[in-house]
């Protein structure tokens, strides 16, 4: 649940806040008797699924336990070190215009998105939660959840374009689908070229995607000389499964991962532990809690490198074939070390 604005996620991972309160996800989200012996979930049941989900999710979050947070979420997002209140991106209470996107899909795993906003927020510093059950009454479970800030440029994307047939349903789309512009199974690896050329050589990005961070990501490598450290983020592709959703006029809401190595390496022993904290929310310094009371450093030296292993959890509107790919992703941090 880390805020990604990048490596500003790394230091926003450190500095922003969270809410909790719940019961156990079997419990909350295990579906219905109907649900169970169709294979196919309703909007509506998806509704309940998530509005108990929700529940669950911040009971867990406050109980901070991996025990607890195993019962809520899987994949990438029990990779998190950090389930907890005080340190995991907005608070997720009582969300408000709940929307839920539910793929027509009879068999397991099945899978569905749902999006809201705090009640007094607008819907542009949203959430969007993609739920997965693995087997008939099995829990379902968070695969991603991903939010914005309601800034230019850090806005999630729009899911109200999802098709839906006058039944509510969405329609899935296929791994290869060679009709969009870059299949859902290759997005994992174009974006990662396409963002790591994008920072060491801007002139030869690839063509064809677009991300909320790399303009600023640019500018805290920048900024970063005037702190005594220079920044380095990349990203690498991560096979896993891919969810997508067909949108209205072509193209696809597609969900998928990345890994990410972020930090700042030291210039001398000058580059300081305490920055401003205009430095610390640009990305451009390391924040001084991740310093000094996560890593316990005490100074700087000449190399000096303190590093994050995340893993990114993107949401692309992918458009037909000849389009440009536009990116949005938080990343979950694995852990933060100092070499």
């Amino acid at each position: 649940m880390k805020p990604r604005i990048a490596l500003l996620a790394g230091v926003l991972i450190l500095i922003t806040s969270c809410g909790g309160g719940g019961h156990s996800a079997t419990t909350a989200g295990s579906p219905g008797p109907a649900a169970a012996a169709s294979g196919q979930l309703t909007p509506a049941q998806a509704q309940d699924v998530f509005a108990r989900f929700l529940t669950a999710f911040r009971r867990a979050e406050t109980a901070h336990t991996r025990a607890a947070a195993a019962t809520v979420l899987t994949g990438p997002e029990l990779e998190d070190q950090n389930f907890q209140p005080g340190i995991n991106g907005p608070a997720v209470q009582t969300l408000a215009g709940v929307r839920v996107y539910v793929p027509r899909l009879t068999g397991y795993p099945r899978w569905f998105a749902a999006t809201g906003h705090p009640p007094q927020a607008a819907s542009s510093a949203g959430f969007i939660f993609l739920l997965v059950q693995a087997a008939p009454r099995a829990p379902w479970l968070d695969a991603a959840e991903l939010y914005g800030f309601g800034q230019p440029g850090f806005m999630l994307p729009d899911l109200s374009r999802v098709a839906l047939d006058a039944q509510g349903f969405a329609t899935p789309v296929q791994r290869g689908d060679a009709s969009l512009a870059v299949p859902p199974a290759g997005l994992s690896a174009g974006f990662s070229r396409y963002f790591n050329t994008a920072l060491s050589h801007p002139a030869a990005a690839p063509a064809g995607y677009t991300s909320n961070l790399v303009p600023g990501m640019r500018t805290a490598e920048r900024a970063g000389s005037r702190y005594g450290w220079r920044v380095f983020d990349t990203e690498q592709a991560r096979s896993s499964t891919v969810y997508a959703l067909r949108l209205t006029g072509g193209g696809a809401a597609v969900f998928f991962l990345t890994s990410e190595s972020t930090g700042w390496q030291a210039a001398s022993a000058a580059a300081t532990l305490s920055p401003p904290q205009a430095a610390v929310n640009g990305g451009a310094a390391p924040p001084p809690y991740l310093s000094r009371q996560v890593l316990h450093l005490t100074s700087a030296r000449a190399g000096l490198r303190i590093i994050g292993t995340l893993v990114d959890e993107h949401l692309a509107i992918d458009p037909p074939r000849g389009g440009t790919v536009a990116d949005y992703f938080n990343g979950k941090s694995i852990g933060w070390a100092a070499r």
